[in-house]
């Protein structure tokens, strides 16, 4: 590429990433922005919760993995299969 088009296609570039936020910021300024605080509270909440079921998903992974090697002496499928549907019995509450 010659440097003529180089700066070109990076202003371009420059100018195209900036109408992310200037179409979120008129999104929210458009629909209701009384209403922002709802939506930042939801947010945080269930980053919290999706944080909370992985944390508890993988760490009953690993416990039902070391208590099935201990008693048969090899891993075995059925622990992840157990940690998904204790998940997903606690996502449904």
């Amino acid at each position: 590429m010659e440097p003529a088009t180089d700066w070109r296609v990076c202003a371009i570039s420059n100018l195209a990433y900036l109408l992310i936020p200037l179409s979120i910021t008129v999104a929210i300024l458009r629909y209701h922005p009384w209403n922002i605080d709802v939506i930042i509270r939801k947010t945080l909440l269930y980053t919290v919760l999706t944080t909370l079921l992985a944390v508890l998903f993988f760490g009953s992974v690993i416990l039902l993995q070391r208590v099935f090697e201990a008693a048969t002496g090899q891993q075995s499928q059925l622990a992840i299969v157990l940690s998904m549907l204790a998940i997903a019995a606690i996502f449904t509450f």
